[in-house]
Parts: C-alpha cells; structure tokens; sequence
C-alpha cells in the first residue's frame, strides 16, 4: 500500500485483517493520511469506533515513510464522552510489526497502540499533541512482547509511553520531548 507524497487522503475506519500471503506487507506513507474535520462527519460501524486505521492478525508488516497521520484532534478532545474518541493507528495480534519514520499529529485520542504484538521495533516516530489533549498517549502497549522503541520524539497531552498489563520484554531508549507536565513520562497501568 503506497500513499504518496504532497497529497491528502482522508479515510474514515479502516480494518486491514490478515493473515496475508506476502511474507512481509509493506505500508509506505509519505502523504497526510487526515481524519474529517468534526466529530459528526466520522462514520463507523457499531464495532470499529475505537480506532482510525487498524491492522490485525499481520505476520510480517512494515510501516514506514516520511508522512503524516493527523487526527485533527482539537473537536474531539472538547467532547466529554473519551469512548467516543479514535486511537490513530492499532496494530492487534500480530508479530513482527516494523514502524519508522512517521509523523503523528493532534490524534484524537491514543496514537500509537499495540495489542497482543510480539516483536516490534519503532523508531525515528515524531509524536505530537499539545498538553491539554486528554488521553492522548504517544504509544500505548498491552499484552505484547519484545517491543523496541528508539530515536522517538514524542510529546503529547498524557504518557508518553503507557505500559498495560500482560506486556514483558520491552526496551526503550528514552529520548522524549514531554510537554504534558508528566515527570517522566512512561507509565504502567
């Protein structure tokens, strides 16, 4: 899948579920993937609310580029209900998962999230969201293992990185911009 530079694209819900026969998928974003503008226009099915671009059940998958994920988030976090708000990009029970290069901007809600991931490595992210963004994590990983996260810059409304339960065998190299006010800025949940 290939989004190129100098263009927007503007996606509602995606769900890309594997398994797929390429040993590798390979994303490569070097355009602004954009979330719509108001909260109203965000159309989802009953069960695909909670997150804007979903990859699941990927047994090799590289996502990688110099391009933007902007959630537009300001509407959003003006709203009380935090349910109703989209994490930008989930990746759930998979393994192998490469992430690098990438821009995350004012994502409405979480913006990274790994779930039951085994082995990933994220590197050279730009995270970023303003401090008065609620829940707006830079990288929130649950029951996943053998996680690498490096040469990030991640600033956001809340953690920086947030560790749940049944995650193990995770290494990160601290190098974050925190502009939330957290002292530092991974936490456990």
């Amino acid at each position: 899948m290939y989004f190129p530079p100098n263009r927007v694209f503007l996606t509602h819900p995606l769900l890309l579920k594997g398994p797929c026969k390429a040993e590798v998928v390979r994303v490569e974003i070097n355009g602004t993937i954009t979330a719509p503008s108001e909260p109203k226009n965000w159309k989802c099915g009953s069960d695909n609310c909670d997150t804007w671009l979903h990859f699941s059940h990927m047994y090799g998958i590289e996502i990688s580029g110099s391009g933007t994920i902007s959630g537009r988030g300001q509407k959003w976090w003006d709203m009380k209900r935090d349910k109703d708000k989209p994490a930008a990009l989930r990746i759930t029970n998979s393994r192998n998962v490469g992430l690098s290069g990438l821009r995350f901007k004012d994502n409405p809600k979480m913006h990274i999230v790994l779930n039951g991931v085994q082995t990933a490595y994220l590197s050279y992210l730009k995270i970023e969201a303003p401090g008065h963004s609620p829940n707006t994590d830079g990288i929130h990983i649950g029951e996943s293992t053998d996680v690498h996260i490096q040469h990030c810059n991640i600033g956001t409304g809340d953690d920086c990185i947030s560790i749940g339960g049944g995650s193990n065998c995770w290494k990160c190299i601290p190098q974050f911009s925190d502009v939330s006010g957290n002292s530092f800025c991974i936490s456990g949940e």
